[in-house]
């Protein structure tokens, strides 16, 4: 009939309601400083403005369209074989071109950016209308020509 009662729980609600409001400001501080710790190491990693860029050189070969079904006109990078468009960002300008008949010296000034020759526009020898005839004085032959329309030895399709 009788039996023991347990004993009361003498522990306040109270108490116990501001602990848990304590750890969870706890973690709410600890989360923070995480974030923020998180924030200036981005900061810290972002890229610093590069003293260097567009100062330095870097070989593209150039794959012409028109030939064996090609669409348009893109580079291969020949140390890693990914293409990429001529429209690409990570074309800064053109220094200089060469096939197996010569070697082309780019007259531009590139500051803004340099483009693709067109069909025949090396060496003087454009095809297209008179003001497009001055662009070909902004590409210079190094080693020798015939000067013979046809012989320029870079001939892009149009």
């Amino acid at each position: 009939k009788y039996t023991i009662k347990p004993p009361r729980d003498l522990c306040s609600r109270f108490e116990q309601e501001q602990e848990v409001k304590k750890q969870q400001e706890i973690r709410a501080q600890e989360q923070k400083r995480l974030r923020e710790e998180e924030e200036r190491l981005m900061e810290a990693e972002k890229a610093k403005p590069d003293a260097l860029h567009g100062l330095r050189v870097h070989s593209w070969v150039l794959v012409l369209s028109g030939k064996r079904e090609v669409p348009e006109n893109f580079f291969i990078d020949p140390f890693t074989g990914h293409s990429y468009s001529t429209q690409d960002e990570h074309f800064l300008g053109i220094e200089s071109l060469w096939n197996h008949k010569n070697y082309w010296i780019n007259m531009q000034d590139c500051w803004n950016c340099c483009k693709v020759p067109r069909d025949g526009e090396l060496g003087g020898h454009s095809r297209h209308s008179a003001g497009d005839r001055n662009r070909g004085k902004q590409w210079q032959p190094d080693l020798g020509e015939s000067g013979t329309p046809g012989h320029e030895g870079f001939e892009p399709s149009p």
